[in-house]
């Protein structure tokens, strides 16, 4: 506190005793024996700056230049503050999505097992064999999970004993709940485990889990998950999200709330971090999912700062799960890195990194864009309660994923659709997260059954009653194919795929040839005559960046 009249400190120029009775400095200069008005002092005024082209001199009303957009500091143009806070979903609203009534789990029997360690544990027969806390065992049936599929029978009874565990199977297996109820039971039946009331308000909160998956969307689904399963008063656990695209301090206020359980995209987790929101300091559980692509593409940097920041605890300290549809050779090494070397578990339910062969596959050979909206059009009207129309129930319509590589022609598809008579939205980089969760929530609803997306719905999103994807343009990566044909056929339910096969698809080939013979379906010819054509070294396809950044930047730090 400093007195503007005497620039003494202790008291304010109301109550200066140091000036004269109603004396009073200039508002102008700052100095005694005038007012602002009597001042002959020529105040020193911001140069003049026009918002039209931001050059110095003159008014945007007199300019004659083009428009020039502002730029910040970086020299790029600023972003607009993110002040979007998502609706929280009710309960009654989240179990309709996560059920697995209807699915047809005995469909996966036929996969073949392998683990690494078959002495380690004994697999489940029954849920009741591993879970024992009332509340958590009486919402698994109420779900229609009634077996356990093969990645839980396995994997449950491995975290439970305190592996650390590599875990593959196919998209649409039941991977997400092989990792929530072990952790949910182990939180649940622990007496150690603080209470929400004593850790609500802390300004750095230490969760006990921390999940961390690509995508903003998969992060709230998994979100979803765990308060599902874990809706008890008695022993309610705290739940919380940390993603890209949302206000930031209501998201700080969320964790603050009290944190068992956060689930996270590595941008925004990492400025939590950074500004000691969140601390790893008491943490149990470290997960990955979807961990091929957080090791290998584009998140490494972010997730080998977690693993060595000065609060995480040592892998002896804690628990690593890494789950996937999908593990190249160099990721697993990655993961293995960051366990404990004498007690790493690896489970591999059916071919690794294979296609769902619950999903039929077929390929269209195109020779351009506007064939492939041709052939798109005469696809879309085999399933006519995708069409516009005001007598058809939205819950019954018939869902659709169409993906596209470049975020500016996904809105072209989806406009040209719509124009046809077809009810489409889109999700992409792009878009804000507000548009991107509610064309995800008219998707699920059914008011809009298409969703033309980027990279960024292929991974871990689970939409009921996808009966089609189509690849309007294929990824350059097998494993990249194998997750967006894995958003269909799902719990067992048979599913179909289509791709758009174009001649700049070859490098692609001999991927395709061999994941389509090993899940028994037949190789077009136009498909192997392209990969007869490859060198043998095409096999191993190149990564680079596609046009989303860096496999779509949807999580990078700095987009948090």
């Amino acid at each position: 506190m400093v007195c503007r009249k005497c620039s003494e400190s202790g008291h304010t120029a109301r109550y200066c005793p140091n000036s004269q009775a109603n004396s009073q400095n200039c508002f102008n200069c700052g100095q005694p024996g005038h007012v602002k008005s009597e001042c002959f002092h020529v105040k020193e005024r911001r140069p003049l700056v026009c918002r039209n082209c931001q050059q110095l001199g003159h008014k945007s009303v007199n300019c004659k230049n083009e428009p020039s957009r502002r730029m910040g500091k970086d020299g790029k143009p600023p972003r607009k503050p993110m002040m979007y806070v998502p609706a929280e979903d009710s309960i009654s609203e989240m179990v309709p999505q996560l059920s697995y009534v209807n699915g047809n789990i005995e469909t996966f029997d036929k996969d073949s097992v392998m683990v690494s360690d078959m002495t380690s544990t004994a697999p489940l027969v029954d849920f009741s064999d591993a879970i024992k806390y009332p509340s958590l065992l009486s919402k698994i049936p109420s779900l229609g999970y009634l077996i356990p599929t093969p990645i839980q029978r396995y994997c449950i009874p491995v975290i439970m004993a305190g592996y650390d565990l590599i875990a593959c199977s196919k998209t649409g297996s039941g991977k997400s709940a092989a990792f929530i109820l072990p952790i949910l039971e182990s939180l649940m039946n622990d007496a150690t485990t603080p209470e929400l009331q004593s850790i609500s308000g802390k300004s750095t909160q230490e969760p006990l889990v921390i999940v961390i998956s690509p995508t903003r969307e998969l992060c709230r689904q998994l979100s979803n998950h765990f308060q599902v399963f874990s809706d008890e008063k008695s022993r309610r656990l705290g739940v919380a999200t940390a993603y890209g695209g949302t206000h930031v301090q209501s998201n700080r206020n969320d964790i603050r709330r009290g944190t068992h359980i956060l689930c996270a995209v590595p941008g925004r987790l990492k400025q939590f971090v950074e500004d000691k929101t969140v601390s790893f300091k008491r943490l149990r559980y470290f997960v990955l999912d979807e961990a091929d692509r957080m090791l290998d593409q584009g998140f490494g940097e972010a997730i080998e700062f977690f693993n060595s920041h000065e609060s995480m605890p040592s892998c002896d300290e804690r628990q690593t799960l890494m789950f996937s549809a999908t593990f190249p050779p160099r990721v697993e090494q990655l993961a293995t890195s960051m366990m404990c070397s004498h007690r790493i578990i690896k489970v591999v339910i059916g071919t690794l990194g294979g296609v769902n062969s619950d999903v039929a596959q077929t390929f269209i050979e195109t020779a351009n864009f506007s064939e492939k909206r041709e052939q798109l059009l005469n696809i879309l009207e085999s399933y006519p309660s995708v069409r516009r129309s005001t007598d058809i129930n939205p819950s019954i319509r018939d869902r659709i994923i169409i993906f596209v590589s470049r975020k500016n022609m996904v809105d072209t598809v989806a406009l040209y659709l719509n124009l046809n008579g077809f009810d489409a939205t889109t999700i992409h980089g792009d878009r804000d997260q507000e548009q991107r969760e509610e064309a995800l929530r008219t998707v699920k609803l059914g008011r809009y059954p298409i969703l033309v997306a980027t990279a960024v719905a292929a991974r871990g999103l689970d939409i009921k009653g996808v009966k089609l994807v189509i690849n309007f343009d294929l990824p350059r990566d097998i494993d990249d194919y194998v997750h967006r044909v894995g958003r269909t056929g799902r719990v067992g339910q048979p599913g179909k795929a289509i791709a758009f096969y174009t001649s700049a698809d070859a490098m692609l080939a001999p991927n395709l040839v061999d994941a389509l013979e090993e899940c028994g379906q037949p190789v077009p010819d136009f498909v192997s005559n392209a990969a007869a054509n490859k060198d043998q070294d095409s096999r191993i396809i190149v990564e680079e960046k596609d046009d989303e950044g860096v496999w779509s930047t949807e999580e990078t730090y700095w987009n948090a």
